[in-house]
């Protein structure tokens, strides 16, 4: 009854009950036998999944009619390992009748749009030479997650050398210990990209003196994430920033609500505060739940509209068992949308875009690519691959006899079963033939592209 949020949605004309959400008797009386969307968005993860339970167990007595259709649930994890080992559970991976079953994270989805809007390289990069260095303050819940989402698709068009570096920092040894066990042995981290994690306090005036003297550093084009528990402090080390790091530099923070800090650094009521909204430009605050948990992102998937197009692309080209998109695993959904998200770096890498239209009347369109472009992209799209295999838990093939001298069934039982593959290796060490796979992959974006009417367009140079 004390949440500050109740009258904002009787504000919006929903109906408001106060109590346990896991409670049957609960569930009952806010009509769960004739909704058509459950949302578990409570702070506790095992409370979340147990109100979804309880869903489950109150559906198998209730007599649901068929015009309803199933009811659509959704389930936030806030802790990513046990968000990710959940994905094997039977609850999510079985078809339950009357029940579908989705799950969402809110940091997940905060990084995912933040990346999207602002890709973390810039303008025209000699890759050749050029690194991109991100610095992330707060290893919490909001870094890790950003951590994620960046070694997902941060890869460029330089496929023969690591371009990204990840600069991590938090006071809390113990949390960087535990992170760092599974970052390197269960996800392989240090295969993607060069990172690491500093036991440093960002409160402390020197460690923010590094941090400017890593974002100013001409060789590189570097960003900082400050993803910290506490938001005024926040506030304050990105004010700090702002004024000492380069402004072609972005600074995020994450902050939880749109309004207070938020306006502050969107220029909204800057005459009051008498803060010139170029003073703060480069200052970009993510992850406002305005944002991240609208129906849009949430329920009708806005994000996932390139994502479903990839996949519906690949279906009807393997003509295997037709499955929908609502169907899919929650690991195959998540490599749907890696793939997706990394058209955009791809084509910023040739100097492309897409889009309905050009964004100026000059642009030429382009309906193919040359072969340097299909090369450079396809670098990329195995360097991505290799990440997102390592980012699930796969491993190199180490077997005692050769790949090619297997079996097919025993290739696909290694797969499988062990999670191994003989193709996470560097481009240069890749057979032809599986080099083709990547540039068909490459080939096929304007297919994908023209499946939701967008065209791939070129910049003027």
């Amino acid at each position: 009854e004390s949440n500050v949020n109740i009258k904002t949605a009787e504000s919006y004309g929903a109906i408001v009950l106060c109590g346990d959400a896991s409670d049957p008797l609960m569930l009952k009386n806010a009509g769960i036998a004739t909704a058509r969307y459950l949302i578990c968005g409570c702070r506790e993860d095992e409370t979340n999944l147990d109100i979804a339970m309880q869903a489950s167990r109150i559906l198998d007595r209730f007599f649901r009619h068929e015009t309803l259709g199933n009811l659509k649930v959704y389930i936030h994890f806030a802790d990513m390992a046990f968000y990710h080992l959940l994905f094997s559970h039977w609850l999510f991976t079985t078809r339950i009748d009357r029940l579908d079953i989705k799950t969402f994270n809110y940091f997940e989805t905060a990084a995912r749009l933040l990346m999207l809007k602002y890709p973390l390289e810039r303008g025209k990069q000699d890759w050749e030479q050029g690194t991109v260095h991100l610095i992330i303050a707060g290893f919490g819940a909001m870094g890790e997650a950003l951590l994620l989402q960046v070694a997902k698709i941060a890869h460029f068009a330089n496929a023969s050398k690591k371009t990204l570096r990840i600069t991590i920092l938090d006071k809390d040894e113990k949390v960087l210990q535990n992170k760092s066990d599974r970052l390197v042995q269960t996800l392989s981290m240090e295969k993607i990209c060069d990172f690491e994690l500093l036991n440093e306090d960002v409160e402390n005036p020197a460690v923010r003196a590094r941090m400017t003297e890593w974002a100013n550093n001409k060789e590189v084009t570097a960003a900082i994430a400050i993803c910290l528990d506490n938001e005024h402090f926040s506030a304050f080390c990105a004010l700090e920033l702002s004024r000492q790091v380069n402004t072609n530099v972005p600074i995020f923070i994450h902050i939880s609500k749109k309004k207070g800090l938020a306006r502050l650094f969107t220029g909204l009521g800057s005459n009051a505060l008498k803060i010139k909204p170029d003073s703060v430009a480069h200052i970009i605050p993510f992850g406002m739940p305005e944002e991240t948990s609208t129906p849009e992102t949430l329920i009708d998937k806005e994000l996932d509209i390139l994502a479903r197009a990839v996949y519906e692309d690949y279906q009807e080209k393997t003509k295997g068992p037709v499955r929908k998109w609502e169907d899919l695993e929650e690991w195959e959904l998540i490599s749907n949308r890696a793939q997706a998200d990394h058209i955009s770096v791809k084509l910023r890498a040739v100097n492309c875009y897409s889009a309905s239209h050009p964004k100026d009347p000059g642009d030429p369109q382009i309906h193919q690519f040359s072969n340097t472009e299909i090369e450079i992209m396809s670098k990329m799209e195995h360097n991505r691959w290799n990440a997102e295999r390592f980012l699930t838990g796969w491993k190199q093939y180490t077997g005692p006899v050769l790949w090619e001298n297997l079996s097919v069934k025993e290739q696909v039982r290694i797969k499988n079963e062990l999670h191994q593959s003989p193709y996470l290796v560097d481009w240069a060490d890749l057979p032809e033939k599986i080099k083709d796979y990547d540039r068909n992959a490459v080939k096929n974006i304007f297919h994908i592209l023209k499946r939701i009417h967008l065209n791939v367009y070129q910049n003027p140079d």
